[in-house]
């Protein structure tokens, strides 16, 4: 071939060369992008990184706001806000049971707790008080609901059955001595007689006696210290016409010096025992 002939094809050659480069620089620029699109990629990043701040201060705030005022749990991490939210629904569930379905063995003792009947003190006969034995003192002011107390008698009501005394405190054998031992160590010990009477206040209390109240006054058998049980009107009139101690006396038997034990229950005077000292 001549020379006149191969020039088109090469000129063709070099064209396709230059082209070829040219598509190769352009791919090249549009791969790295332009300083705008770059910028734009910067601040859609930007965006984003702010996006995820937010998210996890809130998770955070979530978490925070999940523990009690005075609770000692530091919040989780963001990462455990699904945690607390599961806690929180947990909470949610509990404060959703009604207060009357409280536990069984809870509400069952509160309940059954009631149903405890109180245990009233034991009555005894005369004669049966311990040879040691300290009455029983009110608080002042406190009724006078369960108890053995000592009192002098000074009034009575015939009509609504009532009784109006003075507290007083009886010791008797080693109750009185130890007593003295705290209250007066130089008085002789043990005391003569084997008892000590105190008597701090001289309020006058009054208490109802039960209907079927038993009342006994004390008396001399045959020179031997007993007991006589009355009537309610036969200790009533024994206040105007009784004048012996001989439990032959009947009628006239007396109330003594009127010192008696009242046994107390559920603020009634359930018996009523007359006591003598000498």
């Amino acid at each position: 071939m001549r020379r006149s002939d191969q020039l088109p094809w090469v000129i063709l050659g070099v064209l396709g060369v230059v082209l070829t480069a040219l598509v190769t620089i352009l791919a090249m620029r549009g791969c790295r992008g332009s300083p705008d699109d770059a910028d734009a990629t910067d601040d859609v990043g930007a965006v984003d990184a702010a996006a995820t701040d937010a998210g996890a201060t809130t998770a955070t705030r979530s978490a925070t706001s999940a523990v009690s005022p005075g609770s000692t749990d530091a919040p989780g991490p963001a990462g455990a806000a699904d945690d607390t939210e599961g806690d929180e629904g947990a909470a949610a569930d509990a404060g959703d049971v009604p207060a009357d379905e409280g536990g069984p063995g809870e509400e069952g003792a509160a309940a059954g707790a009631g149903d405890v009947p109180t245990e009233t003190l034991p009555l005894w006969d005369p004669g049966e008080r311990p040879d040691s034995v300290s009455s029983d003192v009110p608080m002042a002011g406190e009724d006078l609901v369960e108890g053995d107390y000592f009192v002098q008698v000074t009034g009575f009501h015939p009509i609504e059955r009532f009784v109006s005394f003075d507290v007083q405190q009886l010791l008797l054998g080693e109750a009185a001595v130890q007593y003295l031992l705290v209250h007066d160590p130089t008085a002789e010990i043990p005391p003569p007689n084997g008892y000590v009477l105190v008597n701090e206040s001289d309020a006058i209390r009054s208490l109802d006696l039960a209907d079927d109240a038993r009342l006994w006054d004390w008396c001399y058998d045959g020179g031997a210290l007993s007991y006589a049980e009355r009537t309610f009107d036969e200790w009533v009139d024994a206040f105007f016409d009784g004048w012996s101690q001989e439990c032959s006396a009947g009628a006239d038997l007396g109330h003594g010096a009127y010192l008696f034990w009242l046994q107390v229950r559920e603020g009634e005077v359930q018996r009523v025992i007359g006591q003598y000292l000498p």
